[in-house]
């Protein structure tokens, strides 16, 4: 077998490997936690200021009981997810879809018990703008869709209601394409971050099969060289 052949064989193996096309599970679990964290802060925050500021009222101004009852599921959900992090189960994919179930119940709720006026759809432009970076291109622009048929189906019921106007459906419809725009956004930031993965990789495997190379030679040549100075030091 000569080198040429170690070499070949080295890169049938590595060629057996399937090239990147998603964020490293590590990369991931990162990522979520730091949305959990993000959660965890902004519920505390909010929580805070239902108690704290009476006059404007700005979380549940509509209604304050649902908007209490919205932000304490946030905040068992933020310390739930903790403890599964930390576990690391479910998934990674499990873990994005469920924490973008919970912050779109939680934050559909607050904005029916608030008003869209109140700035809370941001917690779901981060949210998904965030999980956008851990799933593909047509994923990522499901949940953007999902998100933005949730906030007009809670338009539409808040307006059969009488609480709201039809005037509220144009802030709701810019915030669902914010949540658009920011996605597209982070898809490509996204691609450029697997394509750097996938050559890392590749470079990785490369610099294997060269050390692997040298070994061979080393190991089977049948005269060598050592290079000694004058006092016979390699």
């Amino acid at each position: 077998m000569s080198a040429v052949d170690a070499v070949d064989t080295q890169r049938a193996k590595a060629s057996v490997r399937p090239a990147a096309n998603s964020v490293t599970a590590d990369f991931a679990w990162r990522v979520l936690v730091l949305l959990n964290f993000f959660r965890l802060s902004v519920g505390a925050v909010l929580l805070a200021v239902f108690y704290l500021v009476d006059a404007p009222r700005i979380i549940g101004d509509i209604d304050d009981t649902l908007a209490w009852r919205a932000l304490i599921g946030l905040l068992t959900a933020a310390i739930v997810f903790l403890v599964l992090l930390q576990k690391r189960t479910p998934s990674t994919a499990w873990q994005t879809y469920l924490q973008f179930a919970a912050d779109l119940v939680a934050v559909a709720l607050l904005i029916h018990a608030s008003g869209v006026s109140s700035g809370l759809g941001g917690i779901l432009i981060v949210s998904v703008g965030t999980l956008a970076l851990l799933l593909p291109a047509e994923r990522a622009f499901l949940l953007a869709a999902v998100s933005t048929l949730v906030l007009l189906g809670q338009q539409t019921f808040a307006q059969l209601q009488g609480i709201t106007s039809g005037a509220e459906f144009a802030p709701v419809g810019i915030l669902g394409a914010v949540i658009f725009v920011i996605t597209a956004i982070v898809q490509l930031l996204r691609t450029r971050l697997v394509a750097s993965e996938a050559l890392a990789e590749q470079r990785g495997i490369d610099l294997r099969n060269l050390v692997e190379l040298n070994d061979y030679i080393i190991q089977h040549l049948r005269e060598s060289i050592v290079v000694v100075d004058g006092e016979d030091r390699i």
